[in-house]
């Protein structure tokens, strides 16, 4: 996802390198179809299993972490979908001035 956030920053440089704007829009599409699809997998097969436990950097309630994780899922999956529907127009996308 950090790659497809990089990748969505319109670097100059970056934009060379995939061949310009149209070769960046794709490679960011599929990053981003890409993550959703890890992210299911990882939030279907993550629960319960031992070895996938480590030491948490914060320590939070387990209810706090809980939600947060399901409410980025949720955010992930309606911006995903969202940026793949085609009916609506790039206008609402863009801000007005930029």
């Amino acid at each position: 996802m950090g790659a497809a956030a990089l990748l969505g920053g319109r670097i100059p440089l970056v934009e060379s390198l995939f061949g310009g704007l149209d070769g960046v829009y794709q490679v960011h599409k599929w990053l981003a179809v890409w993550a959703l699809v890890l992210a299911s997998v990882h939030f279907t097969f993550r629960v319960g299993l031992r070895e996938w436990d480590t030491a948490a950097i914060i320590a939070l309630p387990t209810a706090t972490t809980r939600l947060v994780r399901q409410l980025s899922f949720v955010a992930l999956m309606a911006i995903v979908v969202l940026a793949l529907n085609r009916n609506i127009p790039y206008g609402t996308w863009r801000f007005a001035g930029w």
